[in-house]
């Protein structure tokens, strides 16, 4: 990235490197540097065009929407989709705006509660990343993720399987246009923690502890014990070791969970919010069978 002695032309290479940082760093936990490194995308974005800004504002809010500022989220999300309507936006960057747009307002809708309202954003998201990427990207493998966990919590499961079981194999690399791509850690962890809440939410508790052991496994051994992508398959295995009836068991799940979110994500992320809800919950089990 080097200084111009003179007004220098929009680099489309700059930009690209600055979301690279800032998905990296998010992905770490450490959030104020993304957030840096996509403010320094921001002004180049405005001198490419309205795709690329639209592009920069979907990241911004989804790191908003990752702090529990679902208000800023918003923001940033209708200013992109005004990017993305405009005349000038070219047709492949309004396609691929138009999923990553969706995805997020997606994930919103299910941070806040509603996997109805979420259902038909993650629906389209599949339909764009179809249109834009061709069949079996790694963007549809989270749309399907996302479908069929919005299905999930709305007890839809027989619709919210194929959907997570497609996502499964996706990730694994095992479709027919995915067989030269290496597997996606993150996917497949994700995956297998949802495919569990599905099998615990019709009592199939063996098969649900036995799929997050296995992401568990992989967390680590891929990304590292304290790794934040570890702290949501923590709180699944303590739902599932609460409907085995251990306490003992869940309450250290739910525990490393809450530490993991606490050490490494920021206040508000949903990964922490849910930690604290499986947290409170086993404590709820355990006030039930103390003696008054």
């Amino acid at each position: 990235m080097a200084a111009c002695a003179f007004a220098c032309a929009p680099n489309p290479g700059d930009w690209r490197t600055y979301h690279a940082v800032a998905e990296a760093a998010a992905e770490r936990g450490n959030y104020p540097q993304a957030e840096a490194h996509l403010a320094k995308a921001e002004p180049i974005a405005l001198g490419l065009g309205p795709g690329e800004s639209a592009t920069t504002l979907i990241a911004q809010g989804k790191l908003r929407r990752e702090v529990g500022d679902h208000e800023g989220a918003r923001d940033r999300y209708s200013r992109a989709e005004s990017l993305l309507e405009s005349p000038e936006t070219a047709p492949d960057h309004a396609s691929l705006g138009a999923m990553q747009l969706a995805f997020e307002r997606g994930q919103l809708a299910l941070n806040l509660g509603d996997a109805a309202g979420a259902e038909p954003y993650f629906e389209r998201a599949l339909r764009e990343a179809r249109r834009s990427e061709g069949p079996d990207s790694l963007d549809e493998g989270w749309a399907q993720l996302g479908l069929g966990r919005s299905l999930r919590l709305q007890s839809k499961n027989p619709a919210a399987r194929p959907a997570l079981l497609r996502a499964l194999a996706i990730f694994r690399g095992e479709t027919s246009s995915t067989a030269v791509r290496p597997a996606h850690t993150p996917g497949i962890m994700a995956a297998y923690t949802e495919l569990a809440a599905l099998d615990r939410s019709e009592g199939r508790i063996d098969p649900a502890r036995a799929r997050v052991i296995d992401a568990l496994r992989m967390g680590r051994r891929e990304l590292g014990a304290g790794h934040p992508r570890i702290a949501p398959v923590l709180a699944e295995l303590a739902r599932i070791e609460l409907a085995r009836g251990d306490l003992v068991a869940a309450a250290d799940a739910a525990d490393r969970a809450e530490k993991i979110a606490r050490d490494r994500l920021p206040i508000g992320h949903p990964s922490g919010v849910e930690a604290g809800a499986v947290v409170a919950s086993v404590a709820r089990a355990k006030a039930a069978l103390t003696p008054p």
